[in-house]
């Protein structure tokens, strides 16, 4: 049976549940396995484990494909501490530990094909920087990757995830895009021109400052600026952003082209940007309700694709 070795210092998911724990080491040996109720798993043996917990339970970043396809997650549980000193007071063994789900019942270890942990469980699909048997991702080309992958670079938005991870995550965005909603969040935005020039509009003491971001060039938003980025067609962009804790509200705000007026702030807890914020604008532009100038009666409607003026035209 083929053993994977993880080296970890940190559990790439699940960190709230290790927030009292002072992880010294960890070596992990992951073999292939099987549960009862028919998914590949996980069985982790541990060895030279010393850590200090206020919990008798500690969590691996773990995924489980089932026979459908679809990934689960699936947490690692230590048995009870013995009563002279547990894991307390350090743990040496080699203990059995399973990859489980709440309420299933225990698993066999019947040899099987392994399955990967996932940085990100909200878009377990995406890259993370690992490949499916565990190891980690080799370099890529960043521009025949954006060839290759150059019909997801749809509007309104465009964007699609390079890489998804726990603490960051990285798109690729294609123009044109077609958008008139500004972004505002409570942490930095890097933005790299890869290929064309774009202009990224800023909301700014109450009026809009047009930033023109031409190719080889690095523009920085920082925390709580409205930002627009607006992309021509043939043009090719890289941001990266910091993933959002749970329960950090960010915002889609939309202003009147007629009067310069807020016509709708839609705050919300976004998990995946890719996703939600597209069907976001796609749901305000078509409501009736919303998207009507309290000021001066316009409408702010879904517009086409973007094209950069004249005057900027190099």
């Amino acid at each position: 049976m083929t053993a994977v070795m993880l080296h970890r210092t940190s559990p790439p998911i699940m960190p709230d549940r290790t927030a009292n724990a002072v992880i010294k080491s960890r070596r992990t040996s992951v073999l292939a396995g099987r549960s009862t109720a028919g998914h590949a798993v996980h069985v982790v043996s541990a060895v030279d484990f010393e850590s200090e917990m206020a919990e008798s339970l500690v969590f691996i970043a773990a995924t489980v494909r089932d026979e459908s396809g679809s990934r689960r997650p699936r947490c690692v549980r230590y048995p009870e501490p013995a009563k002279s000193g547990g894991i307390q007071g350090g743990l040496k063994s080699s203990t059995p530990l399973a990859v489980t789900s709440p309420g299933e019942p225990a698993m066999s270890t019947t040899p099987n094909q392994t399955d990967r942990a996932t940085a990100n469980p909200l878009t377990p699909l995406e890259p993370d920087g690992f490949e499916n048997d565990g190891s980690v991702s080799g370099p890529q080309h960043l521009m025949k990757w954006a060839e290759a992958h150059h019909a997801d670079f749809q509007p309104p938005v465009g964007n699609k995830y390079l890489y998804s991870g726990r603490d960051f995550f990285t798109m690729v965005i294609g123009g044109p895009n077609a958008r008139n909603d500004f972004h505002k969040v409570d942490s930095e935005e890097f933005f790299m021109q890869l290929k064309g020039d774009i202009v990224i509009k800023t909301w700014e003491d109450g009026g809009i400052v047009d930033h023109l971001v031409k190719e080889g060039e690095t523009f920085f938003i920082p925390p709580n600026v409205p930002h627009a980025p607006c992309r021509p067609a043939n043009t090719l962009g890289l941001v990266v952003e910091r993933r959002r804790p749970e329960g950090e509200i960010e915002h889609q705000m939309f202003f009147c082209d007629s009067c310069g007026e807020l016509v709708h702030d839609q705050a919300f807890d976004c998990k995946d940007i890719v996703v939600h914020f597209r069907d976001a604008m796609e749901a305000f532009w078509a409501d009736d309700s919303r998207n009507k100038c309290g000021h001066c009666g316009t409408r702010v409607t879904k517009p086409g694709p973007y094209e950069l003026p004249a005057n900027l035209r190099s």
